[in-house]
């Protein structure tokens, strides 16, 4: 009786650690594709388009885009800015896609796992999120948070996050895909003028 149970327990075993392995791998393939290669085609441009102050680049990953767990994992950049008009004005950001893929062609990174976030890190504030789902050649995508007065000569970090959602459903369209932004700092507010 135990001899006959213990090949059926056996096949069992075997069975439940292909089932694992299948699993675990199938998992791991999901996680590995590239969506673009970092270089002239994967720029993310910092201007100030108005008012007075600065916005540049103060790091940058330049990560290749991959599906991801988390958004910190995706390509990160810090832009340092700082406004000279007044003590208490407005910055806001508009996010100009020049390119969105390879030859422009539909699909591919318009979709809904591939997603940005911009966050004031200095003040833990959200600038706003979304995703490029239906993103187009030109399209500016404006970031802002009208509640947060920003101080005069007071440097604050912004983080940009761009990534691949990888808990979501991921099309193999998406690899290999350029990309290129603008990421215009506006800031706006009342000038001061000093008293003689």
């Amino acid at each position: 009786m135990k001899n006959k149970s213990m090949p059926k327990k056996l096949i069992l075993s075997l069975l439940v650690v292909v089932g694992i392995i299948l699993v675990t791998s199938g998992s791991v393939a999901y996680f590995m594709w590239s969506s673009s290669d970092t270089g002239v085609e994967s720029d993310i441009n910092v201007t100030v388009t108005s008012g007075n102050g600065s916005c540049t680049i103060k790091n940058d990953n330049t990560k290749k885009l991959i599906p991801v767990k988390s958004k910190e994992e995706g390509r990160v950049i810090t832009i340092e800015a700082s406004q000279e008009i007044a003590d208490a004005a407005v910055i806001s950001w508009d996010l100009l896609i020049n390119k969105l893929n390879t030859n422009d062609a539909e699909g591919g990174l318009k979709d809904a796992s591939f997603k940005y976030e911009l966050v004031n890190t200095t003040t833990k504030q959200s600038y706003g999120s979304g995703t490029f789902e239906n993103a187009q050649k030109g399209t500016k995508i404006t970031l802002s948070n009208n509640s947060e007065k920003i101080n005069s000569n007071a440097p604050n970090t912004f983080t940009l996050y761009l990534w691949i959602d990888g808990n979501s459903d991921n099309s193999v369209d998406m690899a290999n895909q350029e990309y290129n932004f603008d990421i215009s700092c506006n800031i706006t507010g009342t000038d001061v003028s000093e008293s003689e």
